[in-house]
């Protein structure tokens, strides 16, 4: 009886020592302090201030980001604005640059009438004798297509000389005439200089009279 007792004894000792040891795991109850029981602030404490901050990172908007989208998109657009810019200057500048024909820049017809008036270019003519016998530009020199290489002497006879000058505008009836890139090209393997197409030639003339008025012999 008595060892039935002393394991009861036990038994309850054991339980209360459990029941005491838990309360202050978790808590900071002490018999000697008159304050209330406290939850221990290391044991929980962390977890929560963890979920507080990540709960607030969460709801905190990240202003790096943002600040660096904006900026990329800045950039975005200034590059989109140059490059539209780049593409503009472009534009501009093959508008100003001359057209070619047969690898020779090309006379218009401004051009044309402009050195005509004021006699600041030397005129070939590149059709034949009978086509330059019934009209020409005024003070052109006949070189025909067919016969270039027997008559290119006769342009240095009259001054239109090889080399660096004035302007030389080549022409013959326009269209689909070829005679006068013929011309150009074995005139500048005698070293002639500066030589212009006027693409459009005889043809152009006859449909622009006035433009033409008193510069056609």
């Amino acid at each position: 009886m008595k060892h039935i007792f002393g394991v009861i004894v036990i038994l309850i000792v054991s339980v209360i020592t459990g029941v005491a040891a838990k309360a202050m795991w978790y808590d900071t109850w002490s018999p000697t302090k008159a304050a209330p029981p406290q939850k221990m602030a290391w044991v929980k404490q962390d977890a929560s201030d963890s979920t507080t901050k990540t709960v607030a990172d969460r709801k905190q908007p990240n202003t790096n980001d943002d600040a660096s989208k904006k900026t990329n998109n800045n950039d975005a657009n200034d590059s989109a604005v140059a490059t539209d810019a780049s593409d503009h200057s472009d534009a501009t500048v093959s508008n100003d640059e001359p057209e070619f024909s047969g690898g020779f820049p090309v006379a218009k017809l401004d051009m044309v009438v402009d050195h005509l008036t004021d006699g600041t270019a030397h005129f070939v003519d590149a059709r034949e004798e009978y086509e330059f016998d019934e009209g020409h530009l005024k003070g052109a020199h006949l070189l025909p297509s067919s016969a270039i290489y027997e008559n290119i002497e006769n342009l240095m006879a009259v001054g239109v000389l090889p080399g660096p000058g004035k302007p030389i505008i080549v022409y013959c009836g326009g269209g689909s005439c070829e005679a006068s890139h013929n011309v150009a090209k074995v005139m500048a393997e005698f070293d002639y200089q500066n030589i212009y197409i006027y693409v459009n030639g005889w043809e152009e003339v006859m449909a622009e009279p006035d433009r033409f008025a008193g510069l056609t012999e």
